[in-house]
């Protein structure tokens, strides 16, 4: 026997009964000094099971979690796999039976085999690890315990073993280093349960382990204990989440199934039961049944053929009848498709006439934008004049003022005339900046733009008059005041002498 500890987790929920023949199998080949137990209560509604697991607590080579709520199988088992991080876990079912022995042989196993992340025994429903029929599930043979029958596997498949596509969780021994570096199962995933062994045994394939059928073991499985009629659907939803990962899942094990490599392990059980006289009658009716479901299944899948090529006959000849629906069809499309061009030819002939006019417009309006940028700089030149012109005016202002001080209200005309000719600048200079506006808008404007500018150039006229007229009063005023001063000064002169 292995001196290596291994840590057995088993989820429990319900069924009593169910539970305490797997721990009490588990117990009676448990070391006082060597494996250790861990059962996981995930809040049972049961209060006998729930005792019996206190009860069973008191075992010193076993730990009891208790969940608060229900949390389901895979958060279970990730519970239990984290209870002690050193050591290889065997994940158990609650509704398996198993033998003596079992575990020393898996972990014999376990040491040839450093490559594999897990290794699952053989069970009656254990689909790719099933006996006597594969993939189906199989009550005992009769007559015989789950003892009697793993000794027929001991003696007959002696450390022998086979690689499997992925491990059985009804009872999954999982190597410590493999499930460190993989990870646990996928709660997010698969929640509840079903399908978080094959997408743990598929991410470790995908890092380079392997997963190992052990052909010497032999464990019952009850099967459908943990979620009752929930178990189909489960099933169903857990296979969509795989084949979404990983959509290869479905041919590896179609694959296998079709190989069944482990057909050799389950013959060679067979013929160490014939050796026995009481297994014989037995052995034979299962495989005559086996054949009869042969012979049945076979005459199945000869009337599903026939119902196929006739219903395939049926699928060619609609495709036919369409496919002539489809030539017509076709016929017809071209020749709307023939008119749809001509059409469509003519309206590019129209398109590239209307092309040519509107670049001849566009040359036109290139030409008034130029003629418009030509006025905006002769504007702009007005403006600079009448900028410098209005300075003059301020100078001859001020030597105004300086002269005639005592003439306080021909100043402030002088002043308010000033004012109106700095307002009127002003305005030459908004107008100017509506202009350069305007020049921007241009291409949104087009038909209003020439518009526009002949009532700019009026509104420039009246103003140049307006301006005219300023400067004629102007002048008209330093005249009267030159004539006034000199007549003041000859009149100064006339009292001096």
């Amino acid at each position: 026997m292995s001196t290596e500890s291994v840590n057995i987790v088993i989820p429990v929920y319900r069924n009593l009964q169910l539970t305490r023949r797997c721990i009490d199998s588990v117990l009676a080949d448990l070391p006082d000094t060597q494996h250790y137990l861990t059962i996981i209560n995930d809040a049972t509604p049961e209060q006998a099971l729930k005792a019996f697991c206190e009860d069973v607590a008191k075992h010193p080579r076993v730990t009891l979690i208790q969940n608060d709520e229900n949390l389901g199988f895979v958060a279970s088992a990730n519970l239990g796999m984290m209870s002690n991080c050193t050591l290889d876990v065997v994940l158990l079912n609650s509704d398996t039976e198993v033998p003596q022995g079992w575990l020393s042989r898996i972990q014999t196993a376990s040491r040839n085999h450093p490559d594999a992340a897990t290794l699952t025994p053989f069970s009656n429903n254990g689909t790719i690890c099933s006996y006597p029929r594969f993939c189906e599930p199989n009550p005992l043979p009769k007559s015989l315990t789950v003892g009697e029958i793993d000794r027929f596997f001991a003696g007959a498949n002696t450390g022998r073993t086979c690689e499997i596509p992925t491990a059985v969780g009804f009872c999954m021994y999982i190597r410590r280093k493999a499930l460190s570096e993989v990870g646990l199962f996928d709660l997010e995933a698969f929640g509840r349960g079903y399908g978080e062994e094959n997408d743990f045994c598929l991410r470790a394939s995908a890092q380079g382990w392997i997963h190992l059928l052990v052909a010497d073991v032999f464990v019952y499985h009850e099967g459908g204990a943990s979620f009752g009629k929930e178990t189909a659907t489960r099933q169903s939803a857990a296979l969509e989440i795989i084949n979404q990962r990983y959509p290869f899942y479905d041919q590896i094990i179609a694959d296998f199934i079709e190989r069944d490599p482990i057909a050799p392990f389950r013959f060679a059980v067979d013929l160490v039961r014939l050796t026995q006289e009481a297994q014989q009658t037995e052995v034979l009716f299962e495989y005559q049944t086996q054949l009869q479901e042969s012979h049945k299944n076979r005459k199945a899948l000869e009337k599903d053929y026939l119902r196929q090529l006739a219903a395939l006959s049926h699928y060619a000849e609609q495709q036919a009848s369409q496919a002539r629906e489809l030539l017509d069809e076709r016929v017809k499309l071209h020749a709307v498709i023939t008119e749809k061009t001509e059409e469509h030819q003519r309206q590019s002939l129209q398109y590239e006439k209307l092309l040519q006019e509107n670049r001849g417009r566009s040359e036109e309006l290139d030409r008034q934008c130029a003629q418009f940028n030509q006025r905006c700089e002769q504007y702009q030149q007005l403006l600079e004049e009448s900028r410098k012109h209005n300075k003059e005016l301020e100078e001859q202002g001020r030597q105004y003022e300086e002269r005639c001080q005592r003439y306080d209200q021909l100043l402030a005309d002088g002043q308010r005339y000033r004012e109106e000719l700095e307002e009127q600048c002003r305005q030459y200079e908004q107008r100017c900046q509506l202009y350069e506006r305007l020049r921007d808008e241009y291409e949104k404007y087009r038909g209003e733009l020439e518009t526009q500018c002949n009532e700019y150039e009026t509104l420039l006229t009246e103003e140049r008059a307006k301006y005219s007229q300023v400067v004629d009063q102007l002048t008209e005023i330093e005249s009267m005041l030159v004539v006034r001063i000199q007549r003041k000064v000859q009149g100064i002169v006339r009292r001096l002498r």
